[in-house]
């Protein structure tokens, strides 16, 4: 696994050019266009670091502030590795608290507002159960959870018969 963590991402920092243009290198036309469309104008710090080597598929931690789009540093992405016409599970994303996990689900849902087809759901804790796996036969490609082992059953057989753990 290749890990590269927090702000210092091993030295690309000082190497990391945090212009739209250079981003253009790495996300697809169309998710730049409806990036621009939600507002944004130029890549954070975060985003700037995290989105070459997230696109590439390579494993990091990546760490910063509340409001500086962590979000978006790893939805564009995951949703660009998205296949909107599988409606089988194709990510599963960890937040620490429920909050978090539907801030998160609201938000990828932003990000993927043009991309018809892509189905997100939330899954935590104190939800009723029967609806969420109702959501998942229904196909979802996206799941948010949380991390926190409060979402039970622990394994959800899917319709299509993969297995999904949370906690």
């Amino acid at each position: 696994m290749n890990l590269k963590r927090g702000i210092n991402l091993g030295g690309y920092l000082s190497q990391c050019d945090y212009s739209k243009e250079h981003l253009a290198s790495f996300i697809h036309k169309e998710d730049l266009d409806r990036i621009a469309e939600m507002g944004f104008e130029q890549p954070s710090p975060i985003q700037a670091q995290s989105i070459p080597i997230a696109v590439e598929g390579k494993d990091m931690i990546g760490q910063a502030r509340t409001g500086t789009g962590k979000t978006a540093s790893f939805g564009i992405p995951m949703l660009q590795r998205i296949n909107p016409k599988d409606k089988n599970l194709q990510a599963i994303v960890l937040c620490p608290t429920r909050e978090l996990a539907i801030q998160s689900a609201n938000e990828i849902r932003k990000l993927a507002k043009f991309l018809h087809g892509i189905k997100v759901l939330p899954i935590y804790g104190g939800q009723e159960i029967s609806k969420q796996i109702r959501s998942l036969k229904g196909g979802v490609q996206i799941v948010i959870g949380t991390s926190d082992g409060s979402f039970a059953p622990s394994y959800i057989k899917t319709t299509n018969g993969r297995y999904c753990g949370f906690g």
